[in-house]
């Protein structure tokens, strides 16, 4: 039998031989370096297989609600507050400040369109708020009126200012008040400046302003008073 090799063939088997020559010569000393490396430990003790693809780990299984109730729902929000007021002192003076609004007739810079709704202390422009100590509560403590330019046929003092119970200054210089002062004014007990300079009163001098017990400061220039000034105002300067 004559067998033919062409020179392709007999190059594939020549190479497949010095293949398993190489394995057969190189694997004794590799498995012998793995058996005895430190690093790997003895014999079967330190080889580690994992089986299975790449990719994210299964999700773990939902939890077991069988046994548990359900979370109460979360509460309520409070209702807003009933009382639109800061105070019990705020509430007193809303409706006198609203009644004395409705006398001005010329308001050139728009203060009184800041007067509206229950926010007295941060949204009224000319109105100044504090807490009184004697009080321990937010009130309306000062009124700043200056150079306003306020007026009106009907611009007075009278129901405004003795109707600020809490006032400690009041100062309204550079407007249009006019008319008789108040009666009541010196039931203020905690009025200590009035500034009513250069305003249009044309009366006789206020002497129920002397009666404020805590006032210190009094300016009633540019005004029209007329009359005796009483030697008891000298006593206080």
């Amino acid at each position: 039998m004559i067998i033919s090799f062409n020179v392709s063939s007999l190059a594939l088997v020549v190479l497949v031989l010095a293949h398993f020559l190489f394995l057969a010569t190189c694997l004794p000393d590799i498995f012998d370096q793995v058996h005895h490396d430190p690093m790997l430990g003895n014999g079967r003790e330190a080889l580690e297989i994992i089986i299975g693809g790449g990719g994210s780990p299964p999700p773990p299984p939902p939890p077991d609600y069988q046994d548990c109730p359900p979370p109460p729902p979360p509460p309520c929000p409070p209702p807003p507050s009933p009382y639109p007021f800061e105070s019990k002192r705020i509430e007193i003076v809303y409706p006198v400040i609203q009644k004395f609004k409705q006398k001005i007739k010329y308001d050139p810079y728009g203060i009184t369109k800041t007067w509206i709704g229950p926010d007295i202390c941060n949204k009224y422009k000319g109105f100044i708020c504090d807490t009184l100590n004697s009080l321990g509560e937010k009130a309306l403590a000062g009124v700043k009126f200056n150079g306003f330019n306020l007026d009106g046929p009907d611009l007075n003092l009278d129901g405004f200012i003795d109707e600020l119970p809490d006032i400690t200054v009041f100062h309204a210089n550079s407007n249009s008040f006019k008319g008789a002062f108040p009666l009541k004014i010196s039931k203020i007990k905690y009025l200590y400046e009035l500034d009513l300079s250069n305003n249009k009163y044309s009366c006789e001098f206020p002497y129920e302003v002397l009666g404020a017990t805590k006032l210190t400061f009094l300016d009633l220039r540019f005004n029209s008073f007329y009359g005796m000034v009483p030697p008891s105002l000298h006593a206080r300067c």
